[in-house]
Parts: C-alpha cells; sequence; structure tokens
C-alpha cells in the first residue's frame, strides 16, 4: 500500500498568480500616491478654484483681462492649481477600478473633466492671439501679437518674450541668448498711462500743487517757479524770489525800462506824479486808469480789466515825449507828442502787470499772491465770502482755502507747498498717454543700461551695454502664417441717416498652396468668422478711412479636445439619468426593482 505524508500538496495549494489588479492595488498603497488619489485632496482643491476664479472676476474688473490672465489664469500657481486636480481625476479614476456597468456614467464624467483639463492646458501653452490688418487690394501672411513682447535686437540677432503688465510698478527679469551671449533684460518698472511729472525732490525748483476751475472742471495742476500755466483763459504764475513789486507800493504794477543794457523800474502808485532818472534819461507816471477808456478819469479802486498808463519822457539830449503803455498789451503803445519815434529807438519799455494770478514763496515759507481781479476767501461750508483782497494787491494765502473772484472766473485753492521738485516717471491721468516700461539690460562682462520703452513706439530705444548695441522695443511681434489673407473690398453699413455703424464686413480670398487653396472666396462679418488650419479671424474694427480691414485672429489647438470633453460630459451625465433603465437593480428574489436604489 501507498502511504501520504501527513501534509499533502491539497492542503498547501500553490499561491495565485498576481494579476493586474493586484499591481494596481501595491501601487496605490504607496502615502504619496495614496495622498495625490485621495478624495481629501479633491475637495480642497475645487475649494480653492472656485475662490481663484471669484477672486479673477474682482481683478479683471480693476486691471482689465491682462490682469486677471497675469495674476490668475496664466499665473504659475493656477497652473499648478489645475495639474495637481488633473492628477487626482485620474488617480482616482484608477484607484476605484474596476468598475460595474451602472457607473459606466460616471466614469465617463470623470474622464471627461481630465480631457478638458487637458484641452485647457494645451490652449495656455501652445494657443495664441493676434490682429491682422489689411488694406483694400492687398494681402497679408503674418499677424501681430496681442500680448506685448520685450524685444531685442543685437546685429542680425534677435530674441523675445511675451510679457503681462497691467498695473503699476510691475517687475519681472528674463536671460535671452542673442549670437551666443546671455543678455539679462528686465522689466524694473511698468507704467500703463506714462508722463514725466514733477514730483518731491531733495533739489530743484519750488512748486505749488493746486487745484484750479478750468473749462473740464476742476483741474490738478503743478505750478513750478518760472512756468505759466493757463487754464480756462486765466494764467497762474510763481515768480522766482520776491513776489514782483513786493515791497515796492507796485500794487497796480511798474514801469521796467532798459537802457545801454542797465534796467530800472518804476512803481504805479496813487500818489501820480512819480518820476525817476536814469543814464540821463528822467521817466514819470502822470496818468493811470484800472480800466482805459479815451477820456476817462484815474480811479485806483476800479477794477484792473485794461490798465494803462501815460509816461513822460526825457531823452538825455532834451528831446521830450511821452508813451502810453498797457499792461495786457505790451506790443501796442499810442503816439508820442513833440517827438518823432527814432527819438526813443534805443529805448525798451514796458508797462508790468500780470493779469492772471501770481506767487511767490517767501524765505518764511508764507505763499504771497496778486491778481488783477478782486479776490474773495469763501467760507468751504457756506459759499460765503470770509475776506476779500483789492485786485492788484499783496497778500499772504492760506493753504486749504479756497479764494475766487466776483465774476468767478478766478478759481483756486492751493493744496500743498514743495520747496524742490523734479520731473521724475509718473502715472498720467490721461487715458490715452502711452503705456511705458523702465527697462535695464545687462550685458555677460556684467555691466548694465537702463531707459525707458514706450510701448510699440517704431523703433525702439538703443541701448549701449558692454561695447554691444542693443536695441529694445515693448510691443507687439509679427507672426508668420502658413497662409494668405487678401482683402477685396470692405463694407461699413451706417444706420439711416446717421453716421452710426450698424455692421461691417470683409469679402477676402484665402490662399494657401500646400492644402491647394488659390484665391477661396469668403465673406467676414459679425458672427461669421473665417476658420483655416485651426485660425479664426473675426471681423474686429476697421480704419478710419474705411479702406482696411482688423481682423481679430484666434489659434486654439485645444478646441477640438475641448468639444470632445464636453460630448463625454453630456453623454455621461445622460448615462447616470438613464442608469436605472438601461441597468436595472434587482432585488433579493433575482427579480428587478422597479426603483432606483
Amino acid at each position: 500500500m501507498f502511504s501520504f505524508p501527513a501534509e499533502s500538496v491539497l492542503d498547501n495549494p500553490a499561491p495565485p498568480t498576481p494579476t493586474w489588479m493586484d499591481a494596481v492595488k501595491r501601487f496605490f498603497e504607496n502615502p504619496v500616491v495614496a495622498s495625490l488619489a485621495s478624495l481629501r485632496l479633491t475637495i480642497p482643491l475645487l475649494v480653492i478654484f472656485a475662490v481663484a476664479i471669484a477672486k479673477a472676476t474682482f481683478i479683471e474688473s480693476d486691471f482689465g483681462a491682462e490682469g486677471a490672465r497675469g495674476l490668475v489664469y496664466n499665473a504659475l500657481w493656477f497652473e499648478v492649481l489645475l495639474s495637481l486636480f488633473c492628477v487626482n481625476l485620474l488617480l482616482r479614476l484608477f484607484k476605484d477600478m474596476p468598475y460595474k456597468p451602472r457607473q459606466a456614467g460616471v466614469v465617463i464624467v470623470h474622464v471627461s473633466m481630465i480631457v478638458i483639463l487637458a484641452s485647457a492646458g494645451i490652449t495656455r501653452w501652445f494657443g495664441y492671439e493676434g490682429i491682422m490688418q489689411i488694406r483694400e487690394g492687398e494681402s497679408t501672411n503674418f499677424i501681430w501679437s496681442r500680448s506685448p513682447h520685450i524685444q531685442m535686437t543685437v546685429g542680425d540677432n534677435f530674441d523675445s518674450y511675451a510679457v503681462r503688465l497691467f498695473a503699476t510698478g510691475q517687475s519681472l527679469s528674463k536671460k535671452m541668448k542673442l549670437g551666443g551671449d546671455s543678455y539679462r533684460v528686465a522689466v524694473d518698472e511698468y507704467w500703463p498711462a506714462f508722463e514725466m511729472s514733477y514730483q518731491t525732490a531733495s533739489d530743484g525748483p519750488a512748486a505749488l500743487e493746486m487745484a484750479v476751475t478750468g473749462h473740464n472742471g476742476l483741474e490738478e495742476i503743478f505750478l513750478v517757479t518760472g512756468q505759466l500755466e493757463e487754464l480756462a483763459g486765466v494764467k497762474y504764475r510763481l515768480a522766482q524770489g520776491a513776489l514782483p513789486g513786493e515791497g515796492s507800493s507796485a500794487q497796480w504794477g511798474e514801469i521796467k525800462m532798459r537802457i545801454d543794457g542797465q534796467t530800472t523800474s518804476l512803481a504805479v502808485t496813487n500818489e501820480l506824479p512819480v518820476s525817476t532818472a536814469v543814464n540821463g534819461w528822467s521817466f514819470e507816471i502822470s496818468e493811470f486808469q484800472a480800466s482805459f477808456r479815451v477820456g476817462g478819469d484815474m480811479n485806483f479802486d476800479a477794477p484792473m480789466d485794461n490798465p494803462m498808463v501815460r509816461v513822460g519822457i526825457t531823452s538825455p539830449d532834451g528831446t521830450t515825449g511821452e508813451k502810453v503803455l498797457f499792461a495786457y498789451h505790451p506790443d501796442f503803445a499810442m503816439g508820442h507828442s513833440g517827438a518823432g519815434e527814432e527819438a526813443f529807438e534805443n529805448l525798451d519799455i514796458i508797462y508790468a502787470f500780470e493779469q492772471g494770478v501770481v506767487m511767490a514763496i517767501g524765505d518764511d515759507g508764507n505763499i504771497m499772491v496778486r491778481t488783477a481781479a478782486d479776490l474773495n476767501q469763501i467760507d468751504m461750508d457756506s459759499g460765503q465770502p470770509l475776506t476779500s483782497y483789492p485786485g492788484g494787491a499783496p497778500f499772504a494765502l492760506a493753504m486749504s482755502a479756497l479764494y475766487r473772484s466776483d465774476d468767478g472766473q478766478i478759481s483756486f485753492v492751493v493744496r500743498e507747498a514743495h520747496e524742490h521738485v523734479q520731473l521724475q516717471p509718473g502715472v498720467s491721468y490721461d487715458p490715452k498717454a502711452p503705456a511705458a516700461a523702465r527697462i535695464s539690460v545687462t550685458a555677460p562682462d556684467g555691466s548694465t543700461a537702463t531707459d525707458i520703452v514706450f510701448k510699440e513706439a517704431g523703433r525702439g530705444v538703443t541701448f549701449d551695454v558692454g561695447g554691444t548695441k542693443a536695441i529694445v522695443k515693448f510691443g507687439s511681434i509679427r507672426i508668420p502664417l502658413p497662409y494668405r489673407v487678401h482683402l477685396d473690398d470692405f463694407m461699413l453699413i451706417n444706420y439711416p441717416g446717421s453716421r452710426n455703424p450698424a455692421s461691417y464686413e470683409s469679402h477676402v480670398r484665402l490662399y494657401d498652396e500646400s492644402m491647394g487653396i488659390d484665391g477661396k472666396a469668403v465673406r467676414i462679418y459679425m458672427n461669421h468668422p473665417l476658420t483655416h488650419r485651426n485660425f479664426k479671424h473675426f471681423q474686429s474694427s476697421y480704419d478710419t478711412d474705411e479702406k482696411g480691414t482688423v481682423l481679430s485672429v484666434n489659434y486654439d489647438p485645444g478646441k477640438w479636445p475641448t468639444y470632445i470633453g464636453y460630448i463625454l460630459i453630456s453623454l455621461g451625465f445622460a448615462l447616470i439619468f438613464a442608469r436605472d433603465l438601461i441597468w436595472p437593480r434587482k432585488n433579493n428574489t433575482g427579480e428587478r426593482s422597479r426603483h432606483a436604489a
């Protein structure tokens, strides 16, 4: 007889052969993979994504679409967020395998979300937008990028990188390879609307920051020493040193004479006649009218509407005559008596009195002011005059106080006095002001050059850095296309009886030799773009002379994957809603249940 050992083969069967499901299970036992595939990660990712989208909406209202793209949609952290979300969805898809037929809808929705996220990544990294401008009868095979680029050319070598600049003070830096050399090209500062404006400095002229009533309401001006600003017909000037006429009783101005290189003045006072002499010449003011009228009487209390003085003149040889001078019309003088014009050909004489507002900052810091018209200091609350100052009389100005003339033509407030100011780059309040960036270029030897470059400024700015001439531009770059578009005709249709556009369209022909297209006629108008090679051409604008078109061109390689994702998600939700009809559940007896679980 045969005998068997105590432990037979039947008691210790061979271990089962590992399957691919076992490999998947072991893969997800890795703590890092388990964390990435966890539902606990999915929920916070969704919350962060929702908050980011909401935040982008507010950013767009403040900084425009470029701000939303720069700070959220195209930011590195947002790309990491979407990538992490995509990895989480993909791992969860494999972790929950195998699936039952009833779960087909959920699986398809899961896959569709991954496809849509991947499509967004394709569009982000490989898509772009641009502008195509064509004149009637002409063709073009390129577009100008919508995104501005920092561009640099050294000899025949060119390089560029796209930037998203939208807020004042932005900065960024990248390296560029040109001719085998590496340059660092940085945006040190950015201004969406640029202007050179006066700002407080350690040295430079004095200035007053003022609010003045002009043609467009209240306007802000920076009144710098020695400069003249005119708003709504009123001239404002900040004098150098003392107020002209201050300390000389020249409430009504002064006569200035220049003879043989020597200058002297004679104040107009209310104690006429007054006289002076210089280099053998003598001058006497015998008459004054604050508001000149032929045959009018002297009146020192009248408004300084058209001040006039009559000056008697005696030359060194005894020749006598007179001039009638007008402060507001220095080039006009009424005739002489007793002498011809040639008797005073070596004499320069004017009546100096400014019609507008003249101010000066004294050594004690007080601001002295004089105007031709009577001024009133106005109570800000009641609008009633507090103090009145006669025209021509200097007085000390109060900061942040409103001053207004009786006729309302002059109205101003001095907000702040600056001891020193200098012209410096700054932000303009003019919406039409150009954008600009302060750009620095660092050569391989470490030398650096810096300059301000205006956006779309044609030939750009030449930098001399490291002994090399480099041309730097800030603006759109030219992107070539594999086809050509010819504009036959641009049509603009206005509303009847007006110049307001009702619609406009472009009649073009498409040429693409590699695809056998030779002059295909296309009509481009609203909601009817030209689509070719994944490029969509939308009617965007037109030239002011109506002889050219402007097309907005969009290249989106992720468009079709996105459509596939939308189709899949629709199919997935349809299967979810219909799963109890397609795969009904069974009860305990094996019969089909009438109700969904």
